[in-house]
């Protein structure tokens, strides 16, 4: 049930550079301490949200059994918040939202990818327009965030496209691998049976006979050879 756990943790791995991000600008006096607080905290509780879900086997239930539209939802979606929050750091935190869809690149194809970014652009738009009205007059740079949303609707989607690209030569490869696989496999076989009677070859049985010999001699055991002619079959 949490064999998916193992990706979740790349995931949370990635968290953690949310939260070096957010000390960095709380440091920096860009951004509150209460703030970067409250995110780092969002985010441990996040994620032990998702480790319980893993190891109680709850994903199994669904078809995306890594979870990974979720994971990629909920990061977007606190970005969203801790952006809103973030007064002069909000500029420089936006390159979050690719750091969120890279998660996906992997495990997603590219209309969910594209969902992902709409989703996205969707919040973002959001915690403008709120920053917008909430924002005492003149404090507010109706041009610098114009300008950074349009940034996102450039990259944010491209992104998307570039990931789905990425996961279908990912696929692609896969595909190959299990063929040359399948193919070494075949080969192996023929090197090693009768292709008639489906038997082991005489290159094989003398390759066993002398791993036996080499055994029996090292483990001071004895060694014994049973010859049965079937039907005078020779």
């Amino acid at each position: 049930p949490a064999r998916h756990l193992g990706p979740f943790l790349m995931a949370a791995g990635s968290s953690l550079l949310a939260c070096v991000a957010l000390f960095v600008c709380a440091f920096l006096d860009l951004l509150e301490w209460a703030v970067a607080v409250e995110g780092v905290a969002i985010i441990g509780i996040i994620s032990l949200v998702f480790i319980a879900i893993f190891k109680s086997g709850l994903n199994e239930r669904f078809e995306d059994r890594s979870l990974a539209v979720w994971q990629v939802a909920v990061a977007i979606l606190f970005l969203a918040y801790i952006l809103y929050r973030a007064g002069p750091a909000r500029e420089g935190l936006v390159l979050l939202y690719p750091l969120a869809l890279l998660f996906g690149v992997l495990r997603l194809p590219a209309k969910r990818l594209m969902a992902l970014a709409v989703l996205a652009l969707a919040a973002h738009g959001v915690v403008l327009h709120l920053s917008y009205l909430n924002a005492d007059y003149g404090e507010f740079d109706l041009d610098t965030a114009l300008a950074e949303f349009a940034v996102l609707m450039i990259v944010l989607p491209w992104f998307a496209v570039m990931g789905g690209y990425v996961n279908r030569m990912r696929l692609k490869l896969a595909d190959t691998n299990r063929e040359l696989s399948s193919a070494l496999e075949r080969i192996e076989q023929l090197a090693i049976r009768d292709e008639l009677t489906g038997g082991y070859n005489r290159r094989y049985m003398m390759d066993v006979l002398a791993r036996e010999r080499s055994r029996a001699e090292r483990l001071r055991e004895p060694l014994s050879i049973c010859l049965l002619d079937i039907d005078h079959f020779k």
